[in-house]
């Protein structure tokens, strides 16, 4: 009888271990998902700062990256020099500073990028001008 006490306990304490695990590790991957997409929609639509697409990433940083502080500080950067219309080379500067924190925080490496290719345009129809 105790051993049959033994092996239910066993199983059951077994089984809560496994869902702790389970929910830790799919949350974990949610999240990232989440901040992948939200980093998608931010480089697709980076050069049209004043558009639909753009302003929806930029709100979504604030609840998909709030456990990154690094991202939220330049967020608020990126928000000052665009609320301004600083369209020069600060923007720009914020710009690639958020893209890099996003990045990290989701788990991308971008050192192979730089930081002229990222704010280039990349429209065939706009470089022909």
């Amino acid at each position: 009888m105790q051993e049959i006490v033994s092996a239910l306990l066993s199983g059951a304490v077994g089984a809560l271990v496994a869902t702790f695990v389970t929910l830790a590790v799919e949350g974990r991957r949610e999240n990232r998902r989440q901040k992948l997409n939200v980093l998608s929609q931010f480089v697709s639509h980076r050069n049209d700062v004043t558009g639909v697409p753009f302003t929806a990433a930029m709100n979504g940083t604030l609840a998909v990256y709030a456990d990154s502080p690094e991202v939220l500080r330049a967020h608020e950067e990126l928000y000052a020099a665009v609320s301004t219309r600083d369209s020069g080379n600060e923007a720009n500067r914020r710009l690639v500073n958020l893209w890099r924190a996003m990045s990290k925080s989701a788990g991308i490496d971008t050192t192979a990028i730089t930081d002229t290719q990222f704010v280039r345009v990349m429209n065939p129809r706009a470089t022909q001008q």
